[in-house]
């Protein structure tokens, strides 16, 4: 199918209804080499109050504290998950035992550290099921808070075949604890659009951990340039009318919750129908989500066409001081660097080559890769996209089969093993600077 210049365009590009504050960006060249720093070795010598670690965020990149998610004996019997705090004194706290989650279902639970220094958000996420959770280690470990079920949010109406109003069924709509400027929200992405935009529902979290009411970020492509004429103009409403997208999946979302916006990277399959000719596509769109000028949630999405086509949503997204970078599956594994400062893509597949069984790791305003070797060590490839070539590699030995590197916080990671208990590692940069490109 032959398109036309706009055509092109059209899929290409999108744009959200309010722009972002310009990103202040530090130009500063980024490591290339990294060392893994043992926090806590075998967190489960000695009589630890659980049977198993199931999840960890550190307080942050500098303190040693960290919080717990674990398999434990509930004082009003039988065993649950529990969140506990152990200090960098060593000292362990049960901060709440309360959550009434099953260990079965521990996959429904994750760990997302905050903004600032000790902070914690759990998520309970499942179809219909969405509360939150906040503690705070400072001054002292404790719950601050908890919410109902948030399972149906954003809380929209549909008119059914007959005409009657009723509450739409979002029970499997992907959902997301996000933050921007250091405050939290919560975002549902619609699986799927029946025209040619994408919306994205975003509400506030309130003190209490309620939902401020939605507001509806639709990102859609205009057919208002100027350089096209009233002609092309029309012919581009006429195309808009023939797109929809059948199908919208979250692949990855920023973990790093401290700078100012967070980037989502989605897969997003887009149909054309018109007379005789129908036609599908996919791409990767990346959305960069902040606040505006008003204090009001706004975003950019944006796509190119020639980078690779995800084949499934599943990957990773982490940024360093310049750039975001997502690692997903396509017909080979791919990188793509997206910098939010001049809107550009590039493909940096090549480059870090290998990419197989990799995940995208994030490290404190920083990146690499990291995949688990068949002989149970944990080999670290620091990204180092001002001259590729330059990245080096890092093997780390836990001493006892590792089997995966989890993450707990920028730069922090749960090294889970065959042999012995998990261990809590840091990735930082080596104190050997690279050379210039």
């Amino acid at each position: 199918m032959n398109r036309t210049p706009w055509a092109s365009a059209l899929l290409a590009v999108g744009c959200g209804p309010l722009p972002i504050e310009p990103f202040s960006l530090d130009v500063s060249a980024n490591c290339n080499e990294v060392v893994v720093e043992e926090v806590w070795a075998d967190l489960d010598e000695g009589d630890p109050p659980w049977t198993q670690v199931v999840a960890a965020a550190m307080d942050g990149p500098e303190g040693d504290g960290v919080w717990l998610l674990v398999v434990a004996e509930l004082s009003a019997g039988g065993s649950g998950l529990v969140v506990m705090h152990r200090d960098a004194a060593g000292t362990i706290v049960v901060v709440d035992e309360q959550l009434g989650v099953l260990p079965t279902r521990a996959s429904t639970v994750s760990l997302v550290p905050g903004p600032g220094q000790g902070q914690l958000w759990l998520v309970e996420k499942d179809v219909g099921l969405f509360r939150l959770h906040r503690y705070d280690a400072v001054p002292q470990p404790v719950l601050l808070d908890r919410s109902w079920n948030h399972g149906e949010f954003p809380g929209l109406s549909c008119m059914d075949d007959d005409g009657s109003i009723s509450p739409c069924d979002v029970s499997e709509w992907p959902r997301e604890l996000v933050f921007l400027q250091g405050l939290p929200f919560v975002i549902a992405i619609p699986p799927s659009s029946d025209d040619s935009s994408i919306d994205i529902l975003v509400s506030g979290v309130q003190g209490d951990l309620q939902l401020s009411p939605p507001i509806n970020l639709n990102f859609d492509n205009e057919c208002n340039d100027s350089d096209l004429s009233d002609e092309e103009k029309e012919l581009c409403e006429a195309h808009k009318a023939t797109i929809t997208h059948p199908n919208v999946e979250p692949i990855a979302i920023q973990t790093d919750t401290r700078p100012p916006t967070t980037t989502l990277a989605l897969l997003r399959e887009t149909q054309e129908d018109q007379p005789g000719d129908a036609f599908t596509s996919a791409d990767l769109a990346l959305v960069v989500l902040g606040i505006d000028k008003i204090g009001r949630a706004s975003g950019t999405l944006l796509s190119d066409p020639n980078i690779s086509i995800p084949l499934v949503a599943e990957g990773q997204v982490a940024i360093d001081t310049r750039a975001s970078y997502v690692l997903y599956r396509s017909f080979v594994p791919a990188l793509v660097q997206f910098s939010p400062l001049t809107k550009e893509f590039a493909m940096l597949t090549d480059a870090a080559a290998p990419l197989d069984e990799k995940r995208l790791l994030q490290l404190d305003e920083d990146v690499a890769l990291g995949r688990v070797l068949g002989d149970g060590t944990w080999e670290v490839t620091k990204l180092f996209p001002d001259a590729p070539e330059q990245s080096k590699v890092t093997i780390h030995d836990p001493g006892g089969e590792l089997v995966a590197a989890l993450p707990a916080g920028p730069g922090a990671f749960l090294l889970r093993t065959q042999t012995q208990g998990p261990d809590l590692v840091r990735v930082r940069c080596s104190d050997v600077p690279p050379t210039e490109p």
